[in-house]
C-alpha cells in the first residue's frame, strides 16, 4: 500500500480556511461588497487555489451556507422508542431543544440573517435555506408523529400539518427572539418548551 501523503487533510484544511474566511466576510460586509480578492487576502490561499475550490463567488456562498446549515445531525439524538405517549412527549421536547440551542447561537443568527438577505436575490441561496431548515425540521416531525401514530399513541389524520403546528411554534423563538432580537439571543427554557410540548399534545393525544 501505498504511504499516505496526507493530501486528502491538506485539501480539506485549505477549504475549511477559504469556508471561513468567505464566511467572515460575508457576515460583515454581505455578498455584494464581499469580492473573491478580499477572501483570498483572508484565507491566505492563492487565487489559483480559490478558483480549484470555488468557481464563482455564488458557489462559495452556496458552500458556506450549505456547510452551516447542514445540522440535521446536530439536532438529532439517539432515538428514542416510542412505546408510551411519554416517549412522544420527550422526543418532541428534545427536537425542540436542539431545534432552538444550535438555530439561536449567535454565530447561526448571523448566518441566518445573511441568507435571509440574499434568498430573494440569489435562487441558489433560496433553495440552501428551504431544504436545510424547513423541509428537514418538518420531515423529521412528520416522520416521528407517524411512528407515533402506528402505535396508537396519537391521532394525526394530517401528519404533514400536525408537524406545522408543531415547527411554527418553535421556530417562532429563533425568528423573534434571535432573528429580530435587536439584543443577543436568547433561548427558551425548558419549562417554556414543555408547555409549548404539551400544548401541542393537547391535539394529537389518542385516549387511552
Amino acid at each position: 500500500m501505498a504511504p499516505h501523503d496526507g493530501r486528502p487533510e491538506r485539501a480539506g484544511r485549505k477549504r475549511r480556511q477559504i469556508l471561513d474566511a468567505a464566511r467572515a466576510l460575508f457576515v460583515s460586509a454581505g455578498f455584494a461588497a464581499t469580492s473573491m480578492d478580499g477572501v483570498v487576502a483572508r484565507a491566505g490561499v492563492s487565487k489559483q487555489t480559490l478558483y480549484r475550490y470555488f468557481p464563482s463567488k455564488t458557489d462559495l456562498l452556496v458552500s458556506v451556507l450549505t456547510d452551516e446549515l447542514g445540522f440535521a445531525d446536530a439536532t438529532q439524538a439517539a432515538p428514542v422508542p416510542l412505546q408510551t405517549q411519554g416517549d412522544v412527549r420527550r422526543a418532541l421536547l428534545r427536537l425542540a431543544r436542539g431545534i432552538t440551542d444550535r438555530l439561536m447561537r449567535p454565530d447561526e443568527i448571523e448566518v441566518l440573517r445573511l441568507i435571509l438577505g440574499e434568498a430573494m436575490r440569489i435562487p441558489e441561496a433560496r433553495d440552501i435555506l428551504r431544504t436545510s431548515l424547513p423541509e428537514q425540521l418538518l420531515g423529521r416531525t412528520e416522520n416521528l408523529l407517524r411512528a407515533a401514530a402506528a402505535k396508537g399513541l396519537v391521532v394525526v389524520p394530517r401528519p404533514d400539518l400536525s408537524a406545522r403546528m408543531f415547527i411554527g411554534p418553535v421556530f417562532s423563538f429563533v425568528a423573534l427572539d434571535g432573528l429580530l432580537s435587536p439584543t443577543p439571543p436568547d433561548p427558551p427554557t425548558n419549562a417554556d418548551l414543555e408547555a409549548l410540548v404539551d400544548i401541542f399534545l393537547r391535539t394529537v393525544r389518542a385516549e387511552r
